[in-house]
Protein backbone atom coordinates (compact mmCIF):
# COMPACT_ATOMS: atom_id res chain seq x y z
CA UNK A 1 0.00 0.00 0.00
CA UNK A 2 2.67 2.55 1.35
CA UNK A 3 5.28 1.71 -1.68
CA UNK A 4 1.42 1.97 -4.47
CA UNK A 5 1.19 5.56 -3.17
CA UNK A 6 5.19 6.44 -3.00
CA UNK A 7 4.48 5.88 -6.60
CA UNK A 8 2.14 8.34 -6.98
CA UNK A 9 3.26 12.45 -7.72
CA UNK A 10 2.90 12.77 -4.00
CA UNK A 11 4.43 16.35 -3.69
CA UNK A 12 1.55 17.89 -6.45
CA UNK A 13 -0.85 15.83 -4.38
CA UNK A 14 0.50 17.49 -0.85
CA UNK A 15 -0.41 20.97 -2.13
CA UNK A 16 -3.29 20.42 -4.41
CA UNK A 17 -5.15 18.87 -1.59
CA UNK A 18 -3.74 21.26 1.10
CA UNK A 19 -5.30 24.29 -1.21
CA UNK A 20 -8.43 23.10 -1.76
CA UNK A 21 -9.36 21.83 2.27
CA UNK A 22 -8.13 25.19 2.67
CA UNK A 23 -10.44 26.79 0.07
CA UNK A 24 -13.57 24.68 0.98
CA UNK A 25 -13.16 25.23 4.71
CA UNK A 26 -13.18 28.75 3.91
CA UNK A 27 -16.39 28.04 1.68
CA UNK A 28 -17.69 26.31 4.81
CA UNK A 29 -17.50 29.29 7.47
CA UNK A 30 -19.10 31.91 4.57
CA UNK A 31 -22.31 29.75 3.98
CA UNK A 32 -22.46 29.21 8.13
CA UNK A 33 -21.86 32.82 8.71
CA UNK A 34 -24.71 33.78 5.70
CA UNK A 35 -26.86 30.90 6.79
CA UNK A 36 -27.09 32.50 10.43
CA UNK A 37 -28.11 35.92 9.34
CA UNK A 38 -31.97 36.78 9.96
CA UNK A 39 -32.22 37.48 5.73
CA UNK A 40 -31.72 33.63 5.44
CA UNK A 41 -34.88 31.48 5.95
CA UNK A 42 -36.84 28.84 4.40
CA UNK A 43 -35.27 27.31 0.95
CA UNK A 44 -31.99 29.95 0.81
CA UNK A 45 -31.19 28.63 3.90
CA UNK A 46 -31.37 25.34 3.90
CA UNK A 47 -29.18 25.63 0.63
CA UNK A 48 -26.74 27.31 2.41
CA UNK A 49 -26.82 24.59 5.23
CA UNK A 50 -26.69 21.63 2.30
CA UNK A 51 -23.54 24.09 1.45
CA UNK A 52 -21.94 24.72 4.15
CA UNK A 53 -22.07 20.95 5.46
CA UNK A 54 -20.86 19.63 1.81
CA UNK A 55 -18.20 21.85 2.11
CA UNK A 56 -16.38 21.51 5.55
CA UNK A 57 -17.04 17.13 4.98
CA UNK A 58 -14.97 17.18 1.61
CA UNK A 59 -12.51 20.16 2.77
CA UNK A 60 -12.18 17.53 5.66
CA UNK A 61 -11.42 14.29 3.72
CA UNK A 62 -8.95 16.34 1.91
CA UNK A 63 -7.41 17.63 5.04
CA UNK A 64 -7.11 13.95 6.44
CA UNK A 65 -5.39 13.03 2.54
CA UNK A 66 -3.03 15.97 3.11
CA UNK A 67 -1.72 14.71 6.42
CA UNK A 68 -1.47 11.29 5.36
CA UNK A 69 0.33 12.13 2.08
CA UNK A 70 2.91 13.91 4.00
CA UNK A 71 3.72 10.76 5.68
CA UNK A 72 4.77 8.63 3.29
CA UNK A 73 6.22 11.31 0.59
CA UNK A 74 9.67 10.38 -0.13
CA UNK A 75 10.61 13.89 -1.31
CA UNK A 76 9.77 15.75 1.98
CA UNK A 77 9.07 13.01 4.34
CA UNK A 78 7.10 13.82 8.21
CA UNK A 79 6.85 10.59 10.23
CA UNK A 80 3.29 9.71 11.38
CA UNK A 81 3.62 10.59 15.17
CA UNK A 82 5.07 14.56 13.08
CA UNK A 83 2.04 14.23 11.26
CA UNK A 84 -0.37 13.15 14.27
CA UNK A 85 1.23 15.06 17.37
CA UNK A 86 1.33 18.65 17.11
CA UNK A 87 4.37 20.46 16.86
CA UNK A 88 6.64 17.31 16.66
CA UNK A 89 7.82 17.72 13.34
CA UNK A 90 11.53 18.97 13.15
CA UNK A 91 10.62 21.37 10.16
CA UNK A 92 7.94 24.07 10.65
CA UNK A 93 7.07 22.93 14.16
CA UNK A 94 4.73 26.04 14.68
CA UNK A 95 3.11 25.77 11.27
CA UNK A 96 2.98 22.53 11.33
CA UNK A 97 1.52 22.30 14.24
CA UNK A 98 -0.98 24.74 13.42
CA UNK A 99 -2.31 22.32 11.22
CA UNK A 100 -2.66 19.30 13.14
CA UNK A 101 -4.19 21.25 15.45
CA UNK A 102 -6.93 22.57 13.16
CA UNK A 103 -7.30 19.30 11.60
CA UNK A 104 -8.56 18.50 15.28
CA UNK A 105 -10.59 21.17 15.69
CA UNK A 106 -12.42 20.20 12.47
CA UNK A 107 -13.08 16.98 13.66
CA UNK A 108 -14.31 17.88 16.77
CA UNK A 109 -16.64 20.49 14.80
CA UNK A 110 -17.95 17.89 12.45
CA UNK A 111 -18.41 14.76 15.32
CA UNK A 112 -20.63 17.21 16.88
CA UNK A 113 -22.75 18.70 14.03
CA UNK A 114 -25.41 16.53 14.32
CA UNK A 115 -25.71 16.48 18.05
CA UNK A 116 -27.17 19.36 19.34
CA UNK A 117 -30.17 17.80 21.15
CA UNK A 118 -27.55 15.42 22.90
CA UNK A 119 -24.95 18.21 24.36
CA UNK A 120 -27.21 20.77 24.53
CA UNK A 121 -27.11 24.12 22.43
CA UNK A 122 -24.52 26.10 24.84
CA UNK A 123 -22.03 23.65 24.53
CA UNK A 124 -23.12 23.16 20.48
CA UNK A 125 -22.34 26.79 20.67
CA UNK A 126 -19.03 26.79 21.93
CA UNK A 127 -17.91 23.90 20.10
CA UNK A 128 -18.53 25.46 16.64
CA UNK A 129 -17.25 28.73 17.51
CA UNK A 130 -13.96 26.98 17.24
CA UNK A 131 -14.58 27.26 13.47
CA UNK A 132 -13.10 30.61 14.02
CA UNK A 133 -9.77 29.58 15.52
CA UNK A 134 -9.95 26.68 13.26
CA UNK A 135 -9.60 28.58 10.07
CA UNK A 136 -7.01 31.43 11.37
CA UNK A 137 -4.76 28.57 12.08
CA UNK A 138 -5.16 26.46 8.47
CA UNK A 139 -4.33 30.01 7.03
CA UNK A 140 -1.58 30.32 9.33
CA UNK A 141 -0.37 26.94 8.40
CA UNK A 142 -0.52 27.84 4.89
CA UNK A 143 1.22 30.47 4.98
CA UNK A 144 4.18 29.27 7.22
CA UNK A 145 4.50 25.93 5.33
CA UNK A 146 3.03 25.85 2.04
CA UNK A 147 4.88 25.55 -0.94
CA UNK A 148 2.92 28.11 -2.96
CA UNK A 149 2.43 30.84 -0.20
CA UNK A 150 5.47 32.43 -1.13
CA UNK A 151 3.64 33.21 -4.68
CA UNK A 152 1.88 36.37 -5.59
CA UNK A 153 -1.85 34.77 -6.17
CA UNK A 154 -1.66 32.84 -3.26
CA UNK A 155 -0.85 35.37 -0.90
CA UNK A 156 -3.52 37.34 -2.47
CA UNK A 157 -5.74 34.36 -2.20
CA UNK A 158 -5.06 34.40 1.84
CA UNK A 159 -5.69 37.82 2.04
CA UNK A 160 -9.02 37.87 0.19
CA UNK A 161 -10.36 34.84 1.77
CA UNK A 162 -9.05 36.11 5.40
CA UNK A 163 -10.37 39.64 5.03
CA UNK A 164 -13.71 38.11 3.77
CA UNK A 165 -14.15 35.99 6.70
CA UNK A 166 -12.74 38.96 8.96
CA UNK A 167 -15.61 41.57 7.13
CA UNK A 168 -18.60 39.21 7.46
CA UNK A 169 -17.89 37.92 10.83
CA UNK A 170 -18.35 42.00 11.91
CA UNK A 171 -21.62 42.12 9.41
CA UNK A 172 -23.23 39.43 11.67
CA UNK A 173 -21.51 40.77 15.39
CA UNK A 174 -22.99 43.99 14.64
CA UNK A 175 -26.47 42.34 13.70
CA UNK A 176 -27.06 40.20 16.29
CA UNK A 177 -26.01 43.15 18.82
CA UNK A 178 -28.58 45.30 16.92
CA UNK A 179 -31.29 42.80 17.75
CA UNK A 180 -29.93 41.80 21.31
CA UNK A 181 -30.23 45.78 21.93
CA UNK A 182 -33.72 45.53 21.08
CA UNK A 183 -33.63 47.93 17.67
CA UNK A 184 -36.41 47.83 15.10
CA UNK A 185 -35.65 47.34 12.02
CA UNK A 186 -35.29 50.59 9.21
CA UNK A 187 -38.85 52.46 9.25
CA UNK A 188 -40.31 50.24 12.07
CA UNK A 189 -41.98 51.83 15.40
CA UNK A 190 -39.59 51.95 18.38
CA UNK A 191 -41.33 51.17 21.68
CA UNK A 192 -41.33 49.54 25.01
CA UNK A 193 -43.23 46.20 23.72
CA UNK A 194 -40.52 45.51 21.11
CA UNK A 195 -37.85 44.63 23.94
CA UNK A 196 -39.68 42.79 25.89
CA UNK A 197 -40.56 40.55 23.06
CA UNK A 198 -36.87 40.40 21.97
CA UNK A 199 -35.14 37.16 23.15
CA UNK A 200 -32.43 36.78 25.66
CA UNK A 201 -29.30 38.77 24.44
CA UNK A 202 -27.49 36.35 22.62
CA UNK A 203 -25.17 37.57 20.17
CA UNK A 204 -24.57 34.60 17.62
CA UNK A 205 -21.18 34.89 15.16
CA UNK A 206 -20.43 31.29 14.55
CA UNK A 207 -19.59 30.59 11.38
CA UNK A 208 -20.09 27.05 11.80
CA UNK A 209 -23.38 27.35 13.83
CA UNK A 210 -26.01 27.08 11.51
CA UNK A 211 -29.79 25.95 12.82
CA UNK A 212 -31.57 24.15 10.81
Amino acid sequence: MTTWLTALPTWGLIRFSGIASYLLLFAGVVTGILGSLPQAKGPLKARLYRLHSNTLGIGFLLGLAHGMLLAVDAYMPYSWREVIVPFAAAQDPLWAGLGSLAFYGSLLILLTTDFKALIGGKAWRMIHLLAYPVFAMTLLHGLGSGTDSSSVWMKGCYAVTGLAVVSLTAVRAAIGKGSADGRPAAGGPRNSSSRTAQKPAVIEVEGFAVDR
